[in-house]
């Protein structure tokens, strides 16, 4: 996960925030979207985001059909 990215780049590590019983990843995606408003508030032009969470990452991509946290991709997406 160490690419090399120009200056102006903000890099977002997250430390996995998911439950390992359900596989829900929703307090990822909760953390994922405040870093993504903060960014906004910040003026941030260009952010990259690391995760570890398969769950998270496959709903971003749209590839899952669970709808626990529907409305928060929905609003990642919005966002970015």
């Amino acid at each position: 996960m160490n690419a090399n990215h120009p200056a102006n780049v903000k890099i977002i590590y997250s430390d996995a925030a998911w439950n390992p019983l359900s596989c829900d990843c929703g307090l990822e995606a909760l953390a994922l979207k405040a870093a993504i408003s903060g960014g906004i508030q910040m003026n941030f032009q260009e952010v990259v985001f690391y995760t570890y969470s398969r769950n998270l990452t496959l709903h971003l991509d749209g590839h899952s059909s669970e709808t626990s946290i529907r409305s928060i991709i929905h609003d990642i997406h919005v966002s970015s």
